[in-house]
Parts: C-alpha cells; sequence; structure tokens
C-alpha cells in the first residue's frame, strides 16, 4: 500500500497534534478524541453532508484541540519564511485542508477498528501509546508520542510504520521553500482545497 492510500488516516492524526490536556490521562482523551471523531464520520446523522461533516469535526476539534501547534511544528524554521500577514490565512488554509483531506479519505472505507496498548511513560515529561488500526482489514501501526507542557500533556509526533509524520512533512515544507516563498504557498493551498483527488493531491 502506498503512503497516500492510508492518508485519510494520517490526517485524522493531525488532529490530535497539539492537544492541551486538561487532566493528567493522555490515555483516556486520545481514546475519547478517536471515539468522538469517527462517531461523527460513522454514526452522525446520514443526512449530514461532506461540508456539515467537515464543520461539525473541526467544531468538535476545537473544543479541546490546538491545531496551530501541529502546522507550526511541521512548518519548523519555515515559518520566519512566511510573510507576517500570510501566516494567519496560512494556518486558516491548512486546517481547512486537516479536515477536508481526512473527510475525503475516511468516507472511501469502512469504519476502522482501533487497538490501544498501554501507555508507556519513558519519562516524567514524555510518553508514547502505541496503537494499531485496521483499515479495511489491514493493520497499520500507529505510536503517538507525548511531551507534558505547561498547558498538559500534548502530542509532539505521530509514527506511522515506521515514519515520523511531522519530518515527512517538514522535509516537504523545506523542499517548498527553497524555490518558492508564501504568497506561492497560500496558492498551492487554495489549489489543494479544490482538488477532487485531494487525498493522492495533499504533499506539497
Amino acid at each position: 500500500m502506498r503512503f497516500y492510500k492510508i492518508l485519510g488516516f494520517i490526517i485524522m492524526s493531525f488532529c490530535f497534534f497539539g492537544v492541551s490536556w486538561g487532566h493528567d490521562d493522555p490515555y483516556e482523551k486520545l481514546k475519547l478524541a478517536v471515539s468522538d471523531v469517527l462517531s461523527i464520520l460513522y454514526k452522525s446523522d446520514s443526512n449530514l453532508d461532506i461540508l456539515a461533516k467537515e464543520s461539525a469535526i473541526l467544531n468538535k476539534l476545537s473544543e479541546h484541540y490546538d491545531l496551530d501547534i501541529i502546522i507550526r511544528r511541521s512548518i519548523g524554521r519555515n515559518w520566519e519564511k512566511i510573510q507576517l500577514d500570510h501566516r494567519e490565512q496560512t494556518i486558516s488554509l491548512i486546517k481547512q485542508l486537516v479536515i477536508r483531506a481526512y473527510v475525503d479519505g475516511m468516507m472511501a472505507v469502512s469504519e476502522p477498528k482501533v487497538v490501544f496498548h498501554e501507555i508507556d511513560y519513558m519519562s516524567p515529561k514524555r510518553s508514547e501509546i502505541a496503537t494499531v488500526v485496521e483499515l479495511d482489514n489491514q493493520p497499520i501501526n500507529m505510536n503517538y508520542r507525548f511531551g507534558k507542557m505547561v498547558s498538559g500533556w500534548q502530542i509532539y509526533d505521530i509514527i506511522i510504520e515506521n515514519i515520523s509524520l511531522v519530518a515527512t512533512y517538514r522535509k516537504q515544507f523545506d523542499s517548498f521553500f527553497t524555490k518558492s516563498d508564501s504568497g506561492a504557498l497560500i496558492l498551492k493551498l487554495k489549489e489543494l482545497l479544490s482538488n477532487e483527488n485531494l487525498g493522492q493531491s495533499l504533499p506539497l
């Protein structure tokens, strides 16, 4: 299976970066977050159209999560290359892409089964939760890595089949900014949002 074929579920993983856990139990919060988002897709009113599902998911995530953190982490040092008046729009467009690509990818598959393994506390400020996702009868190993910050436990990376999500997208941003600027990035993001085959076109 090529990387983009599991992009729908990988994009869902983005939704859990930067989560500001209000409690000291990232395990239960992660399970709840996965359950809530999948419920919107697979158990909500069947009359909801795609845009309504996107809106519902974004609203649910906004109640608990700070997506700016994952976006900034993926962009890395390239953040300084984005013009000040482009930064807010860039963040907003990427958020829309995260949700749209997730919904687009997941609507084509049956509801996945997720097995959560016990949390591994590697230090007082580092922990990891390994999961196995069964997506259309194919198991995918996903490890959520947490760091404890002032706001609580936050996910700082997700490893999918030994591939770091943050590192993968940071490399893409690094490559993009060697020959393009933030104005071109905004145009590219808008182009991706209008692409009907978003799952295969998302990487910059």
